[in-house]
């Protein structure tokens, strides 16, 4: 009852003031008729122990303990009125006359009650006016400082709204004079408090042609992409909003909201899932050629230069280029991935370099911001770059050269900042002698180039990813648990045309039909089964299933011939000693060694091309 009592406190005195020397106590109860206050009561009867607690503050004068009584009887009521001797249910109040008049708030609840007492022979019909007239009063300022109250609560929630807003907020009078603003819009126009507050809007930021002029605003617009001059001569490229406040007869103000469109790139490219999740520490590989294309790669990520990945398809090309963004310097920033070979000609610059509005028939009449804009601050990887359309080519030499694009449609260039991966699995040099392929944006991608190892020539790592995907599996829910040494001397033996991807796809599948907790050969696929050894000869051994014969039986039985050993192991293997050291469990030199004395032509199991 704070705020009452100090409303109250001063119609208190001056009504006290008024009745001084009429023998009349002034007091103030809240809704339930407890005293809050009291001012006045000279005369001595109003010293008796009977009475004297019943003016003090914390006394109750409501009617369940001082039964009927002005303040008590008011409360219940809920209208003035005045209550003389006898009336009062007390006999000891009979001393009394007593005036009250309820207090209500904006909503009309009783807030409190305000009553003035004295000896019953002092009855004046005048008085209870006075109380009436005190009352109203106290009423109207209560409600007038509860308004101030609720206007600063929602200034200050308003303020403080604002300053949490991650965009620059700018509020102007009608005639364009800045009356509020944010933090933010302080940091994007370079401008401290003091230079914003009460100047006008123009000084700070305006628009050219054809954009719409901020002074003279007639209609509003949202999260429209525009250019302002900032007040040192720099243009600024932003996402704007202009709201007009309209008051119940005029104009009263304008709304900006703003932000830079490379700030809001980069929060849509967060939002849309344009991140890398890859790092060097997923690269699954011990081979020697595996190991030194993630040094190289590691080389390229400490660097901002262009890469070039080259590869078969399904060697991992976009692991690397996720694996580089995350261990550069742009880790923080988007990674965007541009399928160049799957976008028609038609299609891929406006999905790399956006689109003004009305640039063709179907264009969002907001425009589009590309790629390039989006991953700004960031990598974007170009896949396939060998397929991209020879028109195309040309627009993305020009990003390369001068670090910005134009969108179609549209003459502004907007400067990005970049790093370009790109990626492919064709010969660029043979490309660019058929003219398929630019030579100048070869020698502009070929900066860093990073050559990735067909899997067939990464040896053991064969079965480290066999068993990392079956790792996965078993976090997956598959029941498998492991492959059969059967099924796994198949898998290092087949000479995988598809790379990494297509070891994932075979282990899936074996993982999806196995009915136990191991994969054996009959789980793989009959292209993988096929490449065994030729059929063992007919006199096998009688209790041995034609299907149990692998290169371990045939090299158990052809123990007494090294040589022939050696010649089945690079048949089936087509001439590579490499693989063949392994299939036979020796080291490659000793293989070389015993070839030499067998006088043994490697040449002729190889295949041609």
């Amino acid at each position: 009852n704070r705020l009452l009592i100090a409303v109250a406190q001063s119609y208190l005195t001056k009504l006290s003031s008024f009745l001084q020397g009429e023998q009349f106590v002034v007091l103030i109860t809240d809704a339930a008729g407890i005293v809050l206050d009291v001012a006045g009561g000279t005369c001595n009867f109003m010293s008796e122990s009977k009475v004297q607690t019943y003016m003090h503050a914390g006394a109750s004068r409501n009617e369940n303990y001082a039964g009927t009584n002005a303040t008590g009887t008011c409360l219940i009521l809920d209208r003035p009125l005045q209550i003389r001797g006898a009336e009062h249910f007390i006999k000891a109040h009979h001393i009394f006359t007593c005036s009250a008049a309820p207090i209500h708030d904006h909503d009309g609840r009783i807030i409190g009650c305000l009553s003035v007492l004295g000896p019953v022979q002092a009855h004046y019909k005048h008085t209870l006016g006075m109380v009436v007239a005190a009352a109203d009063g106290i009423e109207k300022e209560f409600k007038l400082r509860q308004a101030y109250r609720q206007t600063e609560l929602v200034n200050s929630q308003l303020s403080r709204t604002l300053q949490a807003l991650s965009t620059g907020v700018i509020m102007t009078d009608p005639t364009g004079v800045i009356v509020q603003f944010n933090e933010y819009a302080c940091k994007i126009l370079r401008q401290s408090r003091q230079n914003l507050a009460g100047k006008h809007l123009a000084e700070y930021m305006r628009t050219e042609a054809p954009d719409p002029n901020l002074e003279r605003l007639e209609n509003e617009f949202y999260n429209r992409e525009t250019t302002v001059l900032l007040k040192s001569g720099e243009s600024l490229s932003i996402s704007l909003t202009a709201c007009i406040i309209r008051g119940s007869d005029r104009r009263a103000g304008t709304v900006f909201m703003f932000d830079r469109t490379r700030n809001i790139n980069r929060v849509v490219s967060q939002r849309s899932g344009f991140t890398a999740r890859y790092t060097f520490d997923d690269l699954i590989g011990e081979s020697p050629e595996m190991i030194q294309a993630k040094a190289i790669s590691r080389l390229a990520a400490e660097r901002d230069s262009t890469v070039l990945i080259l590869g078969e398809s399904g060697t991992g090309k976009e692991l690397f280029a996720q694996a580089i963004h995350n261990a550069s310097a742009r880790a923080s920033g988007p990674f965007i991935a541009i399928n160049c070979g799957a976008l028609p000609q038609g299609l891929i610059e406006s999905e790399m370099f956006g689109y003004v509005s009305g640039a063709f028939t179907g264009a969002s009449k907001e425009g589009q911001p590309g790629k390039f804009e989006l991953a700004d601050h960031g990598t974007i990887f170009l896949d396939e770059i060998g397929d991209m359309p020879l028109a195309s080519q040309a627009a993305l030499l020009r990003v390369l050269q001068l670090k910005e694009i134009v969108r179609i449609g549209g003459k502004k260039s907007i400067p990005v900042d970049v790093r370009i991966i790109a990626a492919t699995n064709r010969d660029l040099a043979g490309k660019i002698q058929d003219k398929t392929f630019r030579g100048d944006l070869f020698y502009r991608l070929n900066v860093f180039p990073i050559k990735l190892p067909a899997l067939r020539s990464r040896g053991g790592d064969i079965r480290l990813l066999a068993e990392h995907f079956l790792l996965q599996g078993r976090a997956s829910g598959f029941q498998a648990q492991e492959l059969t040494e059967q099924a796994m001397a198949l898998l290092e033996r087949y000479s995988w045309p598809g790379n990494v991807r297509e070891l994932q796809n075979v282990m899936e599948r074996a993982m999806n039909i196995a009915s136990s907790t191991q994969i054996t050969p009959a789980q793989l696929p009959d292209e993988i089964r096929l490449t065994s050894l030729p059929e063992p000869p007919a006199q096998r051994e009688p209790d041995r299933p034609a299907s149990a014969w692998s290169i371990e039986s045939r090299i158990e039985q052809l123990k007494g011939s090294e040589g022939e050993m050696i010649h089945l192991a690079l048949q089936r293997t087509g001439g590579n000693v490499s693989r063949a050291s392994q299939l036979l469990g020796i080291p490659r030199k000793t293989l070389y060694r015993k070839i030499q004395a067998c006088g043994i032509d490697v040449s002729r199991y190889r295949f041609d091309g």
